[in-house]
């Protein structure tokens, strides 16, 4: 059985000088849920610095750690033709890496264009489980978090 073609994407796990993560609110057009900053990225791209450039309109960090594990998943087979269209290439999913990067920056300077994002939130990594409700988000975090522990509760 041929492995699926997956888009590689990036997650960006944001903190802060309280050490307080970053999470967005989707629009409801693209299902309303929270999630991380994160997006695919095309060959050659400076993945992490362009999406957190993209969604956030600030290029004010620093990554601290790159995750081991990975996250796949497949796009609903209804949503493959469109997908298809969008890229030109007959992509089946994505696969993620989360990153954890320090925002050196200010709340001010981030930008909610209605577009990436509607809303965000600081939060403490024990709140995590009152807002991601996709399937496998939270067990995915939660691996990747423990790798990033000791820069969390340093």
């Amino acid at each position: 059985m041929k492995e699926p073609l997956l888009r590689k994407g990036v997650s960006v796990l944001l903190i802060n000088k309280d050490k307080q993560l970053l999470i967005i609110r989707l629009p409801e057009k693209k299902g309303g849920g929270w999630k991380f900053p994160s997006g695919g990225i095309d060959k050659d791209e400076t993945s992490v610095q362009r999406e957190t450039q993209e969604e956030l309109g600030t290029k004010k960090m620093r990554i601290l750690a790159k995750s081991n594990h990975t996250h796949k998943y497949l796009w609903p087979k209804d949503a493959l033709k469109s997908i298809d269209a969008k890229y030109g290439i007959p992509y089946e999913g994505q696969e993620w890496t989360s990153f954890l990067v320090e925002y050196l920056g200010e709340d001010s300077d981030l930008i909610v264009d209605g577009r990436e994002f509607v809303e965000y939130l600081w939060i403490k990594p024990e709140e995590l489980a009152a807002y991601f409700k996709f399937d496998g988000q939270l067990e995915y975090t939660k691996k990747v978090l423990s790798e990033f522990d000791k820069f969390l509760n340093a």
